[in-house]
């Protein structure tokens, strides 16, 4: 990358996609881990591009999109526990 054979990545954005990865596999209700992969694709993931064009993201900007995703999964579950979908 150093050299531009490779094109630049945005090191936290690259770890965020690891983490998004390995959060949603161990997400059990298929509906739920299709909800998050949305909200993360359509989203998180187009606003952190776009942030990261501009300039290499800050672990607080990765940490609110995690914290986002893990309360997102939280509230489907209480949903599901009252018998609602979202």
């Amino acid at each position: 990358m150093d050299s531009r054979v490779l094109p630049r990545v945005d090191r936290q954005l690259m770890l965020y996609q690891r983490w998004l990865t390995e959060r949603l596999a161990v997400i059990e209700d298929p509906e739920h881990r299709r909800c998050l992969q949305h909200f993360a694709t359509w989203h998180q993931m187009r606003r952190l591009r776009s942030k990261a064009e501009k300039g290499p993201l800050g672990r607080s900007q990765t940490s609110q999109a995690k914290q986002e995703i893990t309360q997102a999964g939280v509230f489907l579950a209480w949903l599901a526990d009252r018998g609602r979908t979202i």
